[in-house]
């Protein structure tokens, strides 16, 4: 990959960072839980070594309000240590803050709604994006 690109900073959409914190507690978790049961142990594998190609991991708090969401709906015996491993990670990440009132301003809010529109402003400004949203990926 060029520096160019891994100076640029790698945003995580919301799905597939929620994988990256549950596979590094337990891979178990993802084919058991209904957000992650599309992924396999590989995809998680590809994930971090993917994401660890970059300098700088970034995020929003409208991400991470969404993966915390998804991890309070994991069964209690996983959950606990989600969201302990949730706590650590948010601290090696950079957080971007976009203004709700910018993202409602622009034109794909309607289509995508606030997370999306954010994650969209950012990938424009900045920041390589990955995801597996198709509506956003398009």
């Amino acid at each position: 990959m060029p520096s160019t690109q891994r100076n640029k900073g790698l945003l995580i959409d919301s799905n597939l960072l929620l994988l990256k914190f549950l596979g590094q507690v337990d891979l178990q978790i993802i084919p058991r839980f209904k957000r992650t049961q599309r992924f396999s142990f590989e995809d998680f594998g590809l994930l971090e070594a993917y994401s660890q190609s970059f300098e700088v991991l970034v995020t929003t708090p409208n991400i991470l309000t969404e993966v915390s969401n998804l991890s309070n709906q994991l069964p209690y015996e996983w959950k606990l240590a989600v969201l302990e491993n949730l706590g650590r990670q948010v601290r090696l990440l950079s957080e971007e803050h976009v203004p709700s009132t910018k993202a409602a301003k622009n034109d794909d809010f309607s289509k995508y709604g606030l997370t999306d529109t954010v994650i969209l402003l950012l990938a424009k400004e900045k920041y390589q994006v990955l995801t597996v949203d198709l509506p956003l990926y398009n």
